[in-house]
């Protein structure tokens, strides 16, 4: 069949304030749903050293990190979805050096999560990347480490994805694991630019701990290659 859907329409505003503190709110409101995106408060402790507070994504991989208005394509890699990337209300650090990028947060589930008596996960994620100069381009390399405890009312976790076309609601992964209790995910990144080329890589581990069961891991990544036909840099 046929169908049309509007993928993102956002709404939103952001700005400073005397003091080095800043803010911002974002709402996607595709589709007739209204969905919190970011909603935070930053503030400046020193000149490399950010803290935020609020709905803000944790410090997961490169792709799920960069904007949706600068990825190569509309939607991201498989296991973006099936890891369950998404924002969470949490406290997040982040030092910016001259070549490197730290980051560390706590984080507790998504706003609507929130509400709930029995979805009472809270997680740590760190992050981070050194980039540089390398073969006339720039070299990015980087990690990252996800614990997330689920606590006592998660019995399942379910790890699925749906294909590149949004519209559908076929999972062509979906796999259920009981008795879980907590996650630890690790991410490796890689990227390489070059004036209009660019080549990039990552994958992301993450192990489920269960209670009388043996512990599976789960695999995803990704690898893409591409040229920029204009010059955009002009």
């Amino acid at each position: 069949g046929t169908s049309v859907e509007f993928r993102r329409i956002y709404f939103g505003f952001d700005g400073t304030m005397p003091g080095g503190f800043g803010y911002r709110a974002e709402i996607d409101v595709a589709n007739s749903n209204v969905a919190i995106n970011d909603m935070y408060l930053t503030y400046k402790a020193s000149p490399k050293v950010m803290l935020t507070l609020g709905n803000q994504k944790p410090n997961w991989g490169l792709e799920e990190m960069t904007s949706d208005l600068f990825t190569s394509f509309q939607e991201r890699a498989g296991y973006s979805q099936v890891f369950g990337f998404e924002r969470r209300i949490g406290l997040n650090a982040q030092y910016t050096g001259k070549s490197v990028v730290a980051q560390l947060g706590l984080f507790a589930d998504d706003p609507n999560s929130l509400g709930s008596d029995t979805d009472k996960s809270w997680s740590v994620d760190g992050r981070a990347v050194t980039m540089q100069k390398l073969a006339g381009g720039t070299l990015h390399l980087g990690g990252s480490v996800h614990y997330r405890a689920l606590g006592d009312f998660v019995p399942t976790v379910t790890y699925q994805a749906r294909p590149f076309v949004h519209t559908t609601d076929l999972r062509f992964v979906s796999a259920g694991t009981p008795q879980a209790r907590r996650e630890t995910g690790l991410g490796l990144e890689a990227a390489w630019v070059s004036g209009r080329f660019h080549a990039t890589a990552e994958s992301f581990w993450q192990t489920v701990s269960r209670s009388g069961f043996k512990d599976p891991t789960f695999t995803g990544g990704y690898a893409e290659v591409g040229y920029l036909l204009t010059d955009d840099e002009t």
